[in-house]
């Protein structure tokens, strides 16, 4: 099971902006407490980056 944890820039989500970086530190928190899922983005770098910036770039339109 994956662990999230949640960053205290998650709340409140004041801005999209702030959401972003809430979402990055989402992102980033699962890819250091999990080893194996790790390993996985360490081998998809540039395809996981390209698509973590594509869904920032979604929610900043919104």
């Amino acid at each position: 099971m994956l662990k999230i944890i949640f960053d205290t820039r998650c709340y409140p989500l004041a801005t999209m902006k702030d959401f972003g970086g809430c979402v990055s530190q989402i992102v980033y928190n699962i890819r250091t407490n999990n080893p194996t899922f790790s390993s996985f983005i360490a081998s998809n770098r540039a395809k996981t980056a390209a698509e973590i910036e594509k869904l920032t770039d979604q929610i900043s339109d919104l």
